[in-house]
């Protein structure tokens, strides 16, 4: 193996993106791959998160194209006959030995499976979130939960991020190989910055415990509006405690009128996302996670590595990782509510002392990124098998 591509049409960039890009780093710094990126150009995070790699390896090879993914993602994929012909083309001619397709769900980045086998090329999956559609309740979730069996049984191996992601890749019929690889923060990059001048950067009284989702704002999937309502029914019980989100998204203006008509605008603030987030977590006192669904959080892990318990819907990563005691149902605004009150009130120390431990020896970018390099080649081997 010597040339790989990574591929990634999204027009959005979330986790899996950001791992994406890790994985990219530490190979250019740690291999003597070649190693190439095809995105979608419209994606300017990723194209500036990319930019700064070019600049730093000037070996890394970029291939921005038009194509983004399907309006219908999967069922769109499957008709789009010369898109998926143009793209394995051009695949065709920058020759790498694996394709690795980013896919925060199976349906994101298909464009890139179909071009990969088209082109005779083997592919591998990385993806983070594979639970079925209809617990989303999505648009045709049913439909597309079908199509998608199809989709499953395109990649020569999967690279995924949790236990319980790859339960249920077995239990979508999945045949080929699938590896957990655990990812985590770069520790050269973060650093602790003092609480004060954190707090006044975003206009947070000292008295204040602020409790922070550093998420996309999208409401189905990241649970905005259930931690919103759920605060609003209990606002009597939260006394000082205010709620800082941290991010932007398609559903921001829903999330705005919300706050408002719930009558939390004193209490809760929007703050876009920025590249250097380590001033929230110097500032907060907890982060929660309230999603419907999720993979392995990347803001967990870097929480963890800040020291702050983290409350959060008991599913996927967080249920693999973090103490029951700091886990609710989703869905359940009293036990939601409870829960952030009783782990604000507790001796968290000891969780805290191991988590910090588990960020410095298995979730880092360091481990991911020779596990990611290890399952690669492990996964290039059996595949000439």
């Amino acid at each position: 193996m010597k040339r790989i591509l990574f591929y990634d049409d999204g027009s959005g960039f979330g986790g899996h993106s950001i791992s994406a890009v890790d994985a990219v780093k530490y190979l250019l710094e740690n291999t003597n791959l070649k190693v190439g990126f095809m995105f979608y150009q419209g994606n300017q995070r990723l194209y500036d998160r990319l930019t700064l790699l070019v600049r730093e390896f000037k070996y890394l090879e970029l291939y921005p194209i038009e194509f983004k993914a399907a309006r219908f993602r999967n069922l769109g994929a499957l008709l789009s006959f010369p898109v998926v012909a143009k793209i394995a083309q051009t695949i065709s001619i920058i020759k790498p030995d694996v394709v690795i397709v980013v896919q925060g769900t199976i349906e994101l980045s298909s464009l890139g499976l179909l071009a990969a086998k088209k082109a005779n090329l083997k592919a591998i999956s990385f993806i983070p979130l594979t639970q079925s559609l209809s617990l989303m309740q999505g648009k045709l979730s049913k439909l597309r939960d079908f199509i998608n069996l199809h989709f499953y049984k395109l990649p020569d191996a999967f690279i995924t991020t949790s236990a319980q992601a790859k339960y249920n890749l077995v239990q979508q019929g999945v045949k080929s190989k699938i590896s957990v690889v655990y990812y985590g923060p770069d520790l050269r990059i973060w650093h602790r910055q003092e609480r004060n001048i954190s707090r006044q950067k975003y206009g947070i009284d000292n008295s204040d415990y602020v409790v922070a989702l550093v998420a996309r704002i999208e409401l189905k999937h990241k649970g905005h509006d259930f931690l919103i309502t759920s605060m609003a029914k209990y606002a009597s019980k939260l006394e000082n405690i205010k709620l800082l989100v941290v991010g932007d998204g398609s559903d921001e203006e829903k999330l705005q009128k919300l706050i408002q008509t719930s009558g939390l605008s004193e209490r809760v603030k929007i703050i876009p996302w920025g590249n250097d987030l380590s001033y929230i977590y110097s500032a907060i006192d907890m982060l929660v996670i309230p999603s419907r669904l999720e993979g392995l959080p990347l803001v967990m892990l870097e929480a963890m590595y800040y020291g702050l318990p983290i409350v959060a819907s008991s599913i996927d990563g967080m249920l693999e990782i973090l103490p029951q005691e700091w886990l609710f149902k989703f869905g359940d605004s009293e036990a939601a509510i409870e829960t952030l009150l009783r782990v604000k009130n507790s001796d968290n120390t000891e969780y805290l002392l191991n988590h910090k431990k588990r960020i410095m020896t298995e979730f880092n970018l360091d481990e991911f990124g020779k596990n990611f390099y290890k399952t690669l080649c492990e996964a290039q081997i059996e595949t000439k098998d």
